[in-house]
């Protein structure tokens, strides 16, 4: 009779080699606080295995007897120490599927990865506007533009504008003075401070002065690079150059209809869809949340814009001294 009692665990197994007892009797129907114990002997240190292995001995000496030998075969044997600490190959069990995990988990991150830059760099695009070419203004330009969109984008063109004008060697005396005088005439609006543009405590400057120092900066850029055309879209001003006039009506109210430059795309809309016109034309922030279009808003330089940017800055330099 082989018994085997584990020290840590406190459990008891019985196996017979040949005495002549039920062997199944000792293998199934062995009493549990014999083999595994009771509450006393899992609070004590040594699990009573003693006390446990005495009722072992009275029970076997009661245990029925047969006429023969019986068995209830050897306990399964334990592992070689070889295989016991071998490791399995390096591309068995879990490998492949871990490795398509992996794969799955890595184009996980590196899609969120990607969504977390592209939403970083979206939101240093609105804090920072980029210099769009003549081309690309009227298809960025908001009809229904924000304060800070507005004092953003004046700070971002007049420091394109300023960089412009420095590295330049190759424009015209003519051109280059007339960009001088769009962009003197921009930096007078602002009383020469660029930085204050982009810093929250900076000088307060009225939304329709902002739009006056875009379409003066982006001018004075447009100067150098050939262009001298002094009507800018009339529909909206951060279109950009005009490319020619037409009698429109942008009002919702009335049939009156005027004569406005307007951009090659406000051009054909006056064709294809006039009524887009009147969607498209640039409001300005009120009071009270109110949006006031850029041409009734309150403001000596601005007022002057609809006879020329040129006019525009010798509004802002004739006002210049007074302020």
């Amino acid at each position: 009779m082989y018994v085997v009692a584990d020290p840590l665990d406190g459990y008891i197994d019985v196996f017979n080699h040949g005495l002549r007892l039920e062997s199944l009797r000792l293998l199934f129907d062995l009493p549990e606080s014999i083999s595994y114990g009771d509450d006393r002997a899992d609070e004590a240190d040594d699990h009573l295995l003693g006390e446990r292995l005495d009722a072992l001995m009275t029970y076997l000496d009661k245990s029925p007897r047969t006429e023969e030998p019986t068995t209830t075969g050897e306990p399964a044997r334990a592992l070689s120490p070889e295989s016991e600490n071998s490791l399995p190959p390096l591309f068995a069990t879990d490998f492949w599927p871990g490795l398509f995990v992996g794969g799955v988990a890595a184009l996980l991150l590196l899609g969120l990865v990607a969504g977390v830059l592209g939403i970083v760099a979206a939101v240093l695009r609105r804090r920072t506007p980029p210099v769009l070419r003549t081309q690309a203004l009227k298809l960025a330009a908001p009809s229904k533009p924000s304060e800070a969109y507005l004092r953003r984008t004046a700070g971002t063109e007049l420091s394109a504008a300023a960089d412009a004008l420095a590295e330049t060697n190759d424009a015209g005396w003519q051109a280059l003075a007339l960009a001088w005088e769009r962009f003197d005439a921009a930096m007078f609006l602002v009383d020469g401070d660029i930085e204050g543009l982009g810093s929250p405590g900076g000088p307060h400057t009225d939304p329709a002065t902002l739009l006056a120092v875009i379409v003066l900066a982006r001018a004075s850029r447009n100067a150098l690079d050939g262009d001298t055309n002094d009507r800018c879209c009339a529909v909206n001003p951060l279109h950009g150059p005009a490319a020619g006039r037409r009698h429109v009506r942008v009002s919702a109210q009335g049939n009156r209809r005027r004569m406005l430059s307007l951009c090659p795309l406000c051009l054909d809309a006056a064709t294809a869809a006039p009524h887009e016109l009147r969607e498209r034309k640039l409001t300005l922030p009120g009071p009270a949340g109110t949006r006031v279009p850029y041409d009734e808003a309150e403001g000596i330089p601005l007022s002057a814009l609809r006879d020329g940017i040129n006019r525009l800055a010798d509004k802002v330099r004739e006002n210049a001294p007074a302020e």
